[in-house]
């Protein structure tokens, strides 16, 4: 990630394994995504993923690895869209964050696409494998759909070459977090069975009440 800013930008994904875990968002798409991208030869975890598509590399934490598969995906995956934030925050209270979120889509190839929002935290403090001070980054705290493929752009209608389709969601959070450790994520999904399935083709990430421009970066 601090090697190559802007090429990748990674999501932690807690789950309640070996026991509870603070940081689990309970997300019922988890398991879905685990089959989605799983090849089946060896499930287990942990399981590294790029743009929900399945890959030989998808079990594993050896960088060279992960660095092959990021090298690989981006020279046979182009990116062919471009996507815009701009986000803001209120804390009312230490227990509680609306977070407000304004995106754009612009898209070189006409088709369907969709868009998923994540909220990552970063500097969250708990044990790992006996280390109890233990900092985790990038820590998936939200994400504003309960499906694999995210919210439908241009209400579930192609989109076309050029143009831009905009959104705006506000969310609402109760727990613990620290806005100032917080980033907002986009991705933007495109289709290539009509609208069936989706892969990620490009994201984009900003710090929480911070900015974006239109990015079209492989």
């Amino acid at each position: 990630q601090k090697e190559m800013p802007g090429r990748i930008v990674p999501m932690a994904v807690h789950e309640d394994i070996l026991g509870p875990d603070p940081f689990a968002t309970g997300i019922a798409l988890r398991s879905r995504f685990y089959d989605r991208v799983n090849t089946g030869e060896g499930r287990g975890l942990p399981l590294f993923s790029m743009n929900l598509r399945k890959s030989s590399q998808h079990i594993t934490n050896e960088k060279l690895k992960i660095v092959s598969e990021i090298e690989k995906q981006s020279k046979e995956h182009p990116a062919f869209c471009g996507i815009s934030v701009e986000s803001s925050y209120v804390q009312a209270t230490d227990a509680s964050l609306k977070v407000d979120v304004k995106a754009g889509f612009k898209a070189d190839i006409p088709g369907y696409y969709n868009c998923h929002i994540f909220l990552v935290e970063d500097n969250l403090m708990m044990e790992q494998f006996g280390d109890q001070s233990y900092i985790h980054d990038n820590v998936l705290r939200h994400v504003n759909a309960d499906n694999l493929f995210g919210i439908k752009l241009n209400q579930g209608k192609p989109l076309s070459v050029g143009e831009e389709y905009k959104i705006e969601k506000t969310i609402d959070m109760s727990g613990f977090y620290n806005p100032k450790n917080m980033r907002v994520v986009v991705s933007m999904l495109y289709s290539a069975d009509g609208g069936q399935t989706f892969e990620c083709n490009n994201t984009v990430e900003c710090q929480l009440e911070g900015s974006v421009d239109y990015l079209y970066e492989n």
